[in-house]
């Protein structure tokens, strides 16, 4: 495993780790060109500078990942000096009070990064704040002073950085602000530089030193197994070959197994819609049966007793006018098999006929035949559907 250590001021740290989490080879690097070459495949873990990181909570109302990444920077706007459109968020774990832990930091720095390691060949697994390597110890701050510079790890997804100059103040700010798991102790670590143990034990709490020499400050076997945070969130996610391989693979196994379900399934679906409609179609023609003949108690053939009924009708009086009307109607009707006869109404020498139809151009060639035979005729649509319209047609005799 190969870890990167960026440093703003500072020449950044190359370190080579083994799995234990011991550092198997350290050297200074003045600019990534002089890193070595990695295989795409590297292990390799970047520690950001921390005093570009702003970690904080936020509590938000139940929504989306993608809905909070929206939202956030507009929650803790009031905590920025920067345009909430310019900040990256990464989103943390969520705690039990319902809050959501966030690192903050400049979009287009960390953009400009980003692609200075792409253009070094480099694919890194995890970018993680520099202060949340450091050892997390039960009731206590880690902290690490190092060329002016002063790391502080005070919980699993919380810390910062700062200079040194400024980092008595700070602390007693985090100490004054209300948070559950307040430290009973400093556990420093001393690189390059000499904190003033005086000034932070006036803070009223016990300040214990150790060696880096001795001790290595970073907990690197968590850093290998399981990082605190990562950054690479969003459009900065590494994808590896792998997981891309695997994507396709998986996609590719979907598409065949939904191809022939739909085979398999495409004949089984359109018997039943089909024997459906079929049942439906013979109810409707049952009832209008049944409607023109009270007395029967089988259907049997349908269309022709219905025409023989209509030159019955027609042949009793050419001079009756709901006769002729109803006759009329009902053989243009039957030319089309596709309407069905809801209701029939006759008042005032005029026949109103309900009528259904899955398509308008249906109803239009009915009327039209209608009209052929010197019958004048009006329509009134009734109610549309998808798949369905019903329309109020009324018949009536030329002036």
């Amino acid at each position: 495993m190969f870890i990167l250590q960026l440093n703003n001021h500072e020449p950044s740290t190359w370190l080579e780790v083994d799995e234990a989490g011991e550092v198997i080879s350290s050297s200074l690097i003045a600019d990534l060109s002089q890193a070595p070459k990695l295989n795409p495949d590297a292990h390799l873990t970047i520690l950001f500078p921390g005093e570009d990181i702003f970690m904080t909570s936020v509590k938000l109302p139940k929504m989306s990942a993608s809905e909070k990444l929206q939202a956030i920077p507009f929650t803790i706007e009031e905590q920025l000096a920067s345009d909430p459109e310019k900040i990256g968020i990464a989103m943390g774990d969520n705690q039990a009070d319902g809050s959501s832990i966030v690192a903050v930091f400049d979009k287009a720095h960390f953009e400009s990064q980003w692609r200075v390691w792409h253009a070094q060949h480099f694919t890194p697994w995890c970018v993680i704040p520099d202060f949340l390597v450091l050892q997390l110890i039960p009731d206590a701050w880690s902290i690490l002073v190092k060329n002016k510079m002063a790391l502080v790890r005070t919980d699993i997804q919380d810390g910062f950085s700062i200079d040194v100059d400024n980092l008595f103040v700070f602390l007693q700010l985090m100490l004054n602000r209300p948070k559950k798991n307040k430290p009973t102790r400093f556990i420093c670590w001393q690189e390059n530089a000499v904190i003033d143990v005086v000034q932070l034990e006036k803070l009223g709490l016990p300040v214990e030193l150790r060696d880096p020499s001795r001790e290595n400050p970073f907990d690197m076997k968590t850093l290998i197994t399981k990082p605190a945070f990562n950054l690479l969130q969003g459009k900065f996610q590494t994808k590896r070959q792998s997981s891309l391989l695997r994507k396709n693979w998986i996609l590719s196994g979907i598409a065949a197994c939904a191809l022939i379900g739909l085979l398999f399934f495409g004949n089984v679906a359109e018997w039943f819609y089909f024997h459906h409609q079929s049942t439906i179609l013979q109810a409707q023609i049952t009832q209008i049966y049944r409607q023109l003949f009270p007395g029967a108690t089988d259907v049997l053939e349908p269309h022709f007793r219905v025409a023989g009924l209509l030159k019955k009708f027609q042949g009793v009086s050419q001079d009756d006018a709901f006769l002729v009307l109803s006759g009329t109607t009902g053989e243009a009707i039957l030319h089309f098999p596709e309407l069905q006869t809801q209701s029939l109404d006759y008042t005032k020498n005029k026949l109103s006929v309900t009528l259904q139809a899955k398509k308008m151009a249906t109803l239009t060639q009915c009327l039209q035949v209608i009209r052929s035979k010197g019958f004048e005729v009006s329509q009134k649509i009734s109610k549309t559907g998808k798949d369905q319209v019903e329309a109020i047609i009324t018949v009536s005799r030329s002036a």
